[in-house]
Parts: structure tokens; sequence; C-alpha cells
């Protein structure tokens, strides 16, 4: 039998000091990289260092939003709200359900499989699972990120196709796959 008091997990100090010192070594061969380049190529290296600069600054905001909706979506959205959804329709609107389950669902998809199983065992269709992980696909909080680098009109045909796959992908899981 095992006590709290006794020390299954080693300590992470150990891991800690190799993770920073791994860190400031990538810090250290960064900084000596751009000042070799700086004495090779000046111009090349301060226009690169200006394009990187320039590049970080108009994803600054996007980034905040995208922090800020990851964090709503933490706190007012729990798992189980979202089972409940699900188990709570039938039809088309289930498909529809699970979609947005699967969209607004945050944190790694292996949290999910446990719920995913017991929906299933208390008669939640295939497809329906399938949809909901394929909709995992579509992330809203990155959205104002990826339309900072590719636009909008991209972010919106991506969606579009991604929810239409998702959907002929659960349509056919269900068909194909029976308990």
């Amino acid at each position: 039998m095992v006590k709290l008091s006794d020390n299954v997990h080693p300590s992470p100090k150990g891991d800690n000091q190799k993770w920073n010192s791994g860190r400031l070594c990538f810090l250290i061969f960064v900084v000596a990289l751009y000042t070799a380049l700086y004495v090779a190529a000046p111009q090349k290296t301060i226009a690169a260092i200006q394009m990187a600069g320039g590049i970080g600054f108009k994803l600054i905001m996007p980034l905040c939003i995208v922090v800020f909706m990851m964090m709503v979506f933490n706190v007012w959205l729990t798992p189980g709200h979202i089972t409940r959804a699900i188990e709570k329709c039938s039809g088309y609107k289930a498909g529809l359900y699970a979609m947005g389950a699967g969209v607004i669902s945050m944190g790694p998809v292996y949290a999910w499989y446990p719920l995913l199983k017991n929906l299933r065992d208390k008669g939640l269709g295939n497809g329906l699972i399938a949809i909901f992980m394929g909709g995992r696909a579509i992330k809203p909080a990155y959205m104002p990120l990826l339309a900072s680098v590719f636009g909008w009109q991209y972010v919106a045909l991506l969606t579009l196709f991604t929810i239409a796959g998702t959907l002929a992908a659960g349509f056919l899981v269900g068909l194909v796959v029976k308990r």
C-alpha cells in the first residue's frame, strides 16, 4: 500500500533544470547565430529582425483573443455540459449538437474517450461520436490567428469543408460500423 507521504514520483527539479538549461542553450545559440549573421551581412540581418518583429507584432492581438476565448471555453463549458446536450437530442439535431460539441470541446482528445464510451454505452451512435471527433478539428479560438495569417476567406472555406467532411464521415461511420 502506498501512503501519501511516500515519494512515488521523483521530484521534477531535475527535469526543470534540464528544461531550463535547454531553453538557455537555445537562447544563446540564437543570439550567437544572429551575431554571426550580423557580422557577415548586417543589412540582411537587420531586415530579418525587422520582418520577424513585424510578424510578431501582427500576431499579438490574435494571440490575445485566442487566450481569452480558450479561457472562456474552459471556465464555462465543461465536458458534462457537452455530453448532456448530445444525450438530449436525436436525428439531424443530434448531429449538429455533436458537431458543435466537438468544435467547442477543449483539452486533449484522450480525456474525452471515457465520456464518449459512456455515451456509447447509453446508446449514442458511432456516427455521432465520429462527428464529435471530427468537429474537434475546428477550433474557434484559433480562427483569429489563422485569419491573420491566411485571411478570412480561407478560414471560412476551410471551416465549411471541414464541417461537410465531418458530417459525411460521421454518416458513413454510422452506416458501416454497427455495435
